[in-house]
């Protein structure tokens, strides 16, 4: 299924780069490995263009996760190679990508407060994030896009909209209640949220607030709970930290730091 319509010239498709959308990181790295071993048999090589082949997706460093977006290496310049970026995500603009691979899926994550686990589920792309892989072909030059999937399912069968519900049912509500505690609401089960959170998630973050000591039997910020709230952090990792420090506090006020300060002493007049 072609992006546009009209039966022009496509040498300006010829020299673009590549982007394929799919759902998970592992399909992103096989899908490289698969690429590479192609792109390097013997057979392939009179027939193909030199290429390059770019991992995308938020579990790869910095310095790799940025290289889609960096200007041409050199080498690729010498060699006019062609960039193949292989992205796990649900629609990234590429610079100078004039072709698109659509799988027709995407991973979205999801917590269930029943077991407070994070688990990610695959499923089809909705015609409105479709439309929006597909435009992805044509930000600076005329491109195609190849969906792998039939026509007939685009037009009838996909859903218009996006089948996941609002981010705020889908996450872990526990910094949120936090943030909402430390701006005096007092009872969080009666915010005017914008959209209304499950029972259920909102049960499990007043649990999970209680058993680390932030609230009390009331559902009120303890003297800890105040103290956490200026933490960027989760509020797990938040109280680990305040934790560690009141050990160390500890451990200095039992004396129990004292002889490895004598013996720096000691070394430091030797």
């Amino acid at each position: 299924f072609e992006q546009n319509d009209d039966d022009g010239d496509d040498d300006d498709n010829n020299d673009g780069d590549i982007l394929c959308f799919l759902p998970t990181e592992n399909d992103v790295e096989d899908a490289v490995a698969m690429a590479e071993t192609a792109l390097s048999a013997p057979s392939a090589r009179p027939r193909t263009k030199p290429a390059v082949c770019l991992p995308l997706h938020a579990s790869l460093p910095s310095r790799l996760r940025s290289q889609p977006f960096l200007p041409r290496t050199p080498e690729e310049l010498r060699t006019k190679s062609r960039r193949i970026v292989f992205a796990a995500e649900t629609s990234v603009a590429v610079p100078n990508a004039s072709h698109v691979v659509d799988s027709g899926f995407v991973k979205t994550p999801f917590f269930d407060p029943s077991s407070g686990c994070r688990r990610s589920v695959v499923h089809p792309v909705c015609r409105t994030d479709a439309d929006r892989r597909a435009k992805r072909a044509g930000n600076v030059r005329r491109g195609k896009c190849y969906r792998l999937y039939s026509e007939e399912y685009l037009r009838h069968s996909m859903v218009e909209t996006a089948m996941s519900a609002p981010e705020i049912r889908r996450c872990d509500l526990t910094e949120a209640i936090l943030t909402v505690k430390a701006l005096g609401v007092n009872n969080a089960l009666s915010f005017d949220w914008m959209t209304v959170p499950t029972a259920e998630a909102l049960a499990y973050g007043l649990e999970c607030l209680f058993a680390l000591g932030v609230v009390d039997e009331n559902t009120e910020l303890t003297e800890l709970g105040k103290e956490m709230v200026y933490f960027p952090t989760d509020p797990r990792t938040s109280r680990m930290i305040l934790a560690a420090l009141d050990m160390e506090s500890r451990y200095y006020e039992r004396g129990y730091g004292n002889d490895d300060d004598e013996d720096d002493d000691n070394d430091n007049d030797n």
